[in-house]
């Protein structure tokens, strides 16, 4: 699980090291996999981010993650491009774990 607080300064993501892509996949699964929620009606996935295939990658000078919802199983109906979420992450001054997450 996360090893960083969730006041860490926001990462340095201009380049590319596996010690980035380690720190921005512990950062994500803060965020979406809070072992703490702010509220009780705060969505927590009761499967592992491993469970939901999280992978996080470097592309053309930025970063994305990208993980399958496994709660979206259930919908046989969509089309194999809609059950992934992926996003773009960038470092965010203020933000929990000084990272924010744009849909791609």
């Amino acid at each position: 699980m996360p090893s960083c607080p969730e006041s860490t300064p926001p990462p340095d993501v201009t380049k590319y090291s596996e010690t980035i892509r380690r720190d921005l996949y512990d950062r994500t699964v803060a965020v979406h996999w809070p072992e703490h929620p702010a509220g009780p009606d705060d969505f927590v996935p009761d499967y592992s981010p491993e469970d939901a295939g999280l992978t996080v990658w470097w592309l053309w000078g930025r970063w994305f993650a990208a993980w399958m919802p496994l709660e979206d199983l259930g919908e046989p109906s969509l089309p194999p491009w809609r059950r992934w979420v992926v996003v773009r992450i960038d470092a965010a001054q203020g933000a929990p774990y000084g990272v924010a997450f744009s849909e791609v």
